[in-house]
Formats: structure tokens, sequence, C-alpha cells
């Protein structure tokens, strides 16, 4: 990062050279006239070769000008070009002291005074060209002035005396006047890089601010104290299904014929929090969006409200999971009656000795016990998706043979089938080595729910069948069936919690939507992906990929 310092001596260094182009006409012109002028009491060849060197020096500084210009360095490299300017400033000056010495007319004080006259006026403009650094403009008075002074006393006349007098308060004058002029320009330089870093300031913060206002993913609205809209960002544009931009000026009080909504309105202009629930056409015209949304006053220091701002939320998916949430309410109570009410029939005709037959008390007991089993899954799948919720599901990995998983995975599942009157087959095997490291007892959870849907939802005396595939890094298992399909506008959601394609308490399949969540979950921790592909009427196919492993970590 540039410091502050190399900022100013930057801008030091630009000035200078900006004032070159003027100092060089100056330098040439003056030179020139001087020479003219003195070239009937000084020497020829000591003023030629003055004169020759003053052009060449002239021409190396706008030479160095040009380069400057072209090359338009970084403050970093400031400090170097300052060098080559006070090079090239010290040279002039050295040259012009020279002139002092050399081309100083001992016979003439007519000539001696118009050589003061041209010294003073180039120390004059060295003031206000060179004063922007101090080695320059006091290297160039000293040089200059100096010998001239010496010059005027040396000559032990009156009126040189008293010329010698007048430069030496020339000088003094114009070293002060140098001071002035350099402190100034650093004073003026410095507010001036201040002004602009606190306006870059502003600048970024305002950029910074626009940004967040307009990537909030909240509805924004800044309304003044008229309730007159001044400016919404996009988001809230989306909701209402209008250009943020257009609804700029709007009124809302003129749009606006819900009264709970102007209240909330009124009681933000009137420095209090609002609060308003409903949909978004009550504020305006455009999308049926469900809102809630929160007014606020701004409240000048003086106490004074300036107008409110609103931050509008779309709860659409709120309403959505509050729509699962009730409808997983009603689903869990559906389930628990069921099986509740089985083991309490069952147990109450053995209770009262009703049942006589010994086959038939028999049958009542494994009702009873199966629709026991039926509650334990229910209540193990609630609590797995709390653990799930609350990052706390563990694991307990261990080999396990590929093959033995599938062939286990049909023995669990077989009494289920039957149920359905449905088979399970393995139709495509892999090699009887093949071993994935897993928790077998949550991996098996996971076929039991594909292969439980898949018989809820397969015709009577149809297969499920069961595909195995390798290759060096995983093996891919899938569960097909030929039933009904998944519905296209379900599809979305198969893996969401408390989701169904259907999801009244009366269904033909039962369940309570979580099995698929709970199973995309173990597979993903196991580092594994599943999927589905469905076709409506003709069935569908899970598919999900563990991958394989030599030994368990």
């Amino acid at each position: 990062m540039v410091s502050k310092k190399d900022l100013i001596l930057d801008e030091q260094v630009r000035l200078l050279f900006a004032a070159m182009p003027l100092s060089a006409v100056a330098t040439i012109a003056n030179s020139s006239i001087l020479a003219f002028i003195q070239w009937s009491v000084v020497d020829h060849s000591r003023l030629f070769g003055w004169l020759i060197g003053m052009l060449l020096l002239v021409a190396f500084r706008i030479y160095l000008t040009a380069r400057y210009k072209r090359n338009n360095p970084a403050p970093e490299s400031a400090s170097r070009w300052q060098n080559l300017f006070n090079i090239g400033a010290i040279l002039a000056a050295l040259l012009w002291g020279y002139a002092c010495l050399s081309l100083f007319p001992q016979q003439s004080i007519v000539h001696q005074v118009f050589l003061a006259f041209v010294i003073a006026g180039m120390c004059a403009g060295a003031v206000t060209t060179l004063s922007f650094l101090r080695l320059p403009v006091v290297s160039f008075l000293c040089f200059s002035l100096l010998p001239l002074i010496w010059n005027f006393f040396a000559s032990n006349t009156d009126i040189s005396i008293a010329m010698g007098v007048m430069v030496a308060l020339f000088f003094i004058s114009t070293l002060s006047s140098a001071k002035r002029g350099y402190d100034n320009t650093l004073s003026n330089i410095t507010m001036r890089l201040d002004a602009d870093q606190r306006e870059k300031m502003l600048y970024e913060s305002e950029a910074r601010y626009k940004h967040i206002f307009e990537a909030a993913p909240l509805g924004i609205i800044h309304y003044d104290k008229d309730g007159i809209i001044l400016k919404c960002n996009m988001r809230l544009g989306e909701m209402l299904g209008y250009d943020s931009d257009k609804l700029s000026g709007v009124k809302i009080f003129d749009e606006v014929n819900d009264d709970t909504l102007v209240n909330a309105v009124k009681q933000s202009l009137a420095g209090e929090n609002g609060y308003f629930q409903g949909s978004s056409k009550q504020l305006y015209l455009g999308n049926d969006t469900p809102i809630r949304a929160y007014f606020r006053g701004i409240v000048q220091t003086n106490g004074d409200v300036a107008g409110g701002v609103a931050v509008v939320e779309d709860i659409t998916e709120d309403q959505r999971v509050e729509r699962l949430k009730s409808e997983f309410v009603a689903t869990v109570s559906h389930e628990l009656r069921t099986p509740l009410t089985a083991i309490m029939g069952s147990l109450g005709l053995l209770k009262s000795n009703a049942v006589a037959d010994q086959s038939r008390a028999q049958e009542l007991l494994l009702n009873a016990h199966r629709n026991s089993e039926r509650l334990l899954m229910l209540i193990n799948d609630i609590l797995d998706m709390e653990k799930i919720s609350a990052g706390k599901m563990e694991y307990n990995k261990s080999l396990f043979p590929v093959m033995e998983f599938a062939e286990q995975a049909i023995q669990n599942n077989a009494a289920y089938g039957d149920q359905h009157k449905v088979r399970y087959e393995i139709i495509q095997r892999v090699a009887g080595d093949l071993v994935m490291c897993v928790d077998q007892h949550r991996l098996m959870q996971v076929m039991s729910n594909l292969l439980s849907n898949a018989a809820k939802f397969s015709p009577e005396h149809s297969v499920v069948e069961i595909l195995l595939e390798s290759n060096a890094e995983k093996v891919t298992i899938r569960v097909r069936d030929y039933g009904v399909g998944i519905p296209e506008e379900f599809g979305d959601n198969v893996f969401e919690r408390f989701s169904q394609a259907d999801s009244s308490t009366i269904r033909r399949a039962g369940g309570t939507g979580l099995g698929l969540s709970i199973s995309r979950n173990i597979i993903n921790d196991h580092g594994g992906r599943i999927w589905f592909e469905t076709e409506v009427g003709k069935g569908t196919c899970f598919y999900f990929t563990i991958p394989l492993a030599d030994a368990c970590q």
C-alpha cells in the first residue's frame, strides 16, 4: 500500500514537472536577451559558452519532462524523479550563478543593473515554479543571488553597494516567499489527499452498503415521512413481481387498502415499531406472495422521524414447513392409532377369554407383535431424524461383504414382501470377495426402506429386483420395482422430511415420509450418493453407491 508521504511527494513532483515547460520558455527567452544585451561588454567566448550550456541544460530538462509524462510513474518512484529534477534545477542555478560571476560587467553599471534585473526575474519565477519542494528553490535562489550580491559589494561604489543591499533584501524576501509557497503547497496537497481519501472511503462505503441493500435476501423498503417510497431493493421487486426501480415514488397510503398494513406504516412514522403479515398484494398489486413485514421509523438526532424502513420476508417456505409439520402430525397420529388399535383389539380379545381356539389366539398374538414392531419402527424413524438434525448420528463401521449384505437384506424383508404378495430377487451379482466399510445396521436400514417402499407400491405377485454393479472404487446397488412410479411434480421432494406423494391420512401405502430422508443422510455420511429414476405407471428404480474398502479406519 502506498504511504501518504509517497502520495504527497508524488504530487509535489507532478507539480514541478507541470511547471517545467513555462520555466524552459522563460529560461530560453531571458538567456537569449541577456546574451544579446551583454554582447558588447562581456567576452564573447564566455558568453557564447554560457548560452550553449544553458540551451543544452534546457533541452535536457525538457527531455526529462517528456519522459516523466510519457511514463506516468507510480507514486512509489516519486523519489527517483525528484532526484532527477533536483539535478536539473541545481545545474540551472549554477549556470545562473556563473552568469553573475563571469558575465558581470565591471565598468558598466547599466549592464550590471540589467543583469540583476534578469536574475531577479528568474528568481521570482523560480519561487512560482520551484517552491513545491525546498531543495530546488533554495538552491536556485542561493546559487543565483549570492554571487550577484558578492559582486555588487565587491565593486565598492555607492551605487553598487546600494544595489547589493537591494539584492540582499530581495534574496531574503524571495526566500520567505518560497517558504510560504512551500508550506501552502504542502498544506493544500495534504488537505486534497485527505479529501480524496474521505471521498474514496465514502464512495466505497456507499457502494458496499448499496451492494448489501441490493443483495439482501429480504425485501427492503425505504420511505419518507409522507409514506412515499424512496428506494426498494431487487428482492422486494421479485416478491411483488415489479421492477424495484418503478416502485420509487409510489405513495404507500395510496396503494394500500389494508388497515393492518396502513397502521404498521403509521406506527413506524410515529417512532414505533409496526408489523404486518399477509399477502404481498396488500402492499402493492402484483404477485400473491405470503409475506411478513417489520416497519421501523428513522429517527434523526433531534428526535424527528424522517421516514421509515421496512424489512419484508417471503414466508412461503415457512408456511410450507408448517403445512408439512401439520401433515406429519396428522400422519403420525394415524400411523400410531392404526397399530395401537390392532394391538389393543387383539389383547382385548385375549384378555376377555373370548377366543377359545388356540390357533386363533396365536394369530392374535402375532398380529399384536407385528403391530408392535411397526410402532417401534415409527418411533425409531422419529428418533433418527432428531439425531440427524442435531448432527449426533453415530456409526459403528466394519467390513461387510457386498453379496452377503444383499442376501441378508432379502431375508430380513422377506416377510414384508410376503405381506404385500411381492417377491425380492437378486438378478445381477458382483464378485463375492468385494467388501464395504459400513455400519451394517444403518446400511441395512437404508435397504429396508427401499425394499419396503418398492413392495408397498408394486402390484401383487410382481418381483422387486436388486441389481449390483462395481468398479475399482465403489459398488452401486439398485432396487427396481414395476409399480405406479413417482409423480413428476413430487420428484424434487422425494428425499425431503415429511414428504409423501399422497399426504392424506387415508393412504394405500402408509408411512411417515421420513424413511428416504433418513436414508439419504446415511448414504451421504458413508461417502456415497442416492438418487432415483421413475416413469409413472411403469415403476421406479432407486440407486445408491458405497465406496469399496480394504479395511476400516
